[in-house]
């Protein structure tokens, strides 16, 4: 295993040496985005959604009505002229009074 790991190693420590940082995806929250599936069934497409992205990280975009987090590889833009009106969902950000960090997003229900 050591011997393994010697002859691997020098390619990972060059990247990390000199700093590379990845570049980083396009999405921002209010995006809309089709998010791929991975375990399809025969003609069944291949991308579900659309879907609004909520939250992102650097690697990752949480989005409405999927409870894991996509990673940004497996998700694609939507065209705007494809969404329909009456599909947008509107969100609301609460603050926690005592942990400025804490937010609680909540969906807002068409009336």
């Amino acid at each position: 295993l050591q011997k393994a790991h010697e002859d691997i190693w020098p390619r990972p420590r060059a990247i990390y040496e000199a700093g590379l940082t990845p570049t980083p995806h396009q999405y921002r929250p209010g995006d809309w985005v089709y998010v791929k599936r991975h375990h399809r069934e025969t003609l069944e497409p291949r991308w579900k959604g659309p879907y609004i992205v909520v939250l992102t990280t650097p690697t990752a975009l949480k989005v409405d009505g999927i409870v894991t987090w996509a990673h940004h590889t497996h998700v694609r833009p939507v065209e705007p002229s494809s969404i329909r009106k009456d599909f947008v969902t509107r969100w609301a950000v609460n603050r926690d009074q005592h942990n400025p960090l804490k937010l609680k997003l909540q969906r807002i229900r068409p009336t």
